[in-house]
C-alpha cells in the first residue's frame, strides 16, 4: 500500500500527481519509441527510375510527361543516380519550340536595337533641349539689352525734342522781338 503522500525527488507529491506523472513519461516514452521507427522504416529522397521514356515517382505515384513530343538528344544521368533540384536531366529537341525560340530571340534582338534608337533619340532631344535653354537665355539677355538700348534712345530723342522746343520758343520769342521792333522802324528788312 502506497502511502498518501509519497516523496519524490525531495519534493512531496499526492497519489494522483504520481499517476500524471507516470502516465506522462509513458507517453512522452512511446513517441520516443514511435519516432525512432518511423526514422529507420520510412525512406526519404527514393531514386527515380526511367521506364519507357517516363519518370515515375516511387512515392508519392506522380507520372511526369513533357508537354509536347520531343526528339530525345543525350541524357545526362544514369539509372538509381540521385539528382538535385535544378539538374538537367536530358536534352530535347522540338523543331516548333525551336523556331519560336529563334522568332522570339529575333523579336528580343529588334526590340533591343529600338530601345537603344529611343535611348540615342531622347539623349538628342536633351541636347537640343539644353541648346534650346541656351539659346533662350542669350535671346533674353539680348532683347533685355536691346529694351535698355531703345529706353536710352527715347530719353536721348526726349531730350533732343525738348531741347527743340525749346529753340523754337526762343526763336518765336526772337522772331516776336525782331517784329516789334521792325514794327517801329528799329531793325531793317535784312
Amino acid at each position: 500500500m502506497k502511502p498518501e503522500n509519497a516523496f519524490l525527488y525531495g519534493e512531496e507529491y499526492s497519489g494522483k500527481t504520481q499517476k500524471y506523472i507516470v502516465w506522462l513519461f509513458k507517453i512522452f516514452l512511446g513517441f520516443t519509441i514511435l519516432t525512432l521507427a518511423l526514422l529507420f522504416t520510412v525512406h526519404i529522397n527514393d531514386t527515380v527510375s526511367f521506364n519507357q521514356g517516363e519518370i515515375i515517382s516511387k512515392s508519392p505515384q506522380l507520372d511526369l510527361k513533357a508537354p509536347y513530343e520531343a526528339q530525345l538528344v543525350k541524357i545526362y544521368v544514369y539509372e538509381g543516380q540521385k539528382v538535385d533540384k535544378g539538374d538537367t536531366l536530358m536534352m530535347i529537341y522540338n523543331d516548333e519550340n525551336t523556331r519560336t525560340y529563334i522568332t522570339q530571340k529575333a523579336q528580343r534582338d529588334f526590340l533591343e536595337k529600338k530601345l537603344a534608337s529611343v535611348k540615342v533619340l531622347m539623349n538628342a532631344t536633351g541636347m537640343k533641349k539644353n541648346e534650346v535653354n541656351v539659346e533662350h537665355t542669350i535671346n533674353s539677355s539680348d532683347r533685355n539689352l536691346d529694351i535698355e538700348n531703345a529706353k536710352n534712345n527715347i530719353a536721348s530723342l526726349d531730350a533732343q525734342y525738348k531741347l527743340q522746343q525749346q529753340k523754337l520758343q526762343d526763336a518765336l520769342e526772337r522772331n516776336k522781338a525782331d517784329s516789334i521792333l521792325y514794327k517801329k522802324d528799329m531793325l531793317s528788312k535784312l
